[in-house]
Order: C-alpha cells, then sequence, then structure tokens
C-alpha cells in the first residue's frame, strides 16, 4: 500500500509535472522525522515498474 501524501504536496507535484511536459512519473519522497514535512527528491518519467506492468502475463 502506497501512503497519502498531503493534498498541498501532491498539488505542487502535479504543477511540476504540468511544467516539465510530463504525463506520467513517479516521484519519491522522505519524509522528516523531526516535523513530518515531506523532501522531493526526483520525479521519474520512466519508473522501472512501467516495464513490469507492459510484461506479458502467462
Amino acid at each position: 500500500m502506497m501512503p497519502e501524501i498531503p493534498s498541498g504536496v501532491s498539488d505542487k507535484l502535479e504543477k511540476m509535472m504540468d511544467i516539465l511536459g510530463l504525463d506520467w512519473g513517479t516521484a519519491d519522497f522522505k519524509k522528516s522525522a523531526e516535523n513530518g514535512n515531506y523532501h522531493f527528491l526526483e520525479v521519474n518519467s520512466n519508473p522501472m515498474f512501467s516495464v513490469l506492468i507492459r510484461w506479458p502475463r502467462g
């Protein structure tokens, strides 16, 4: 199960992806143990698991 990020963070991420022209991507964050703030690390426009989604099922 993926943790939910606050709407303020997801709104900023969506805006950044629009500026970068990305229709798809995954973002990595680190949540501070001290204050609970989210720190953005990177956005991957072609994440590894996207290959698994297209992997033939058999």
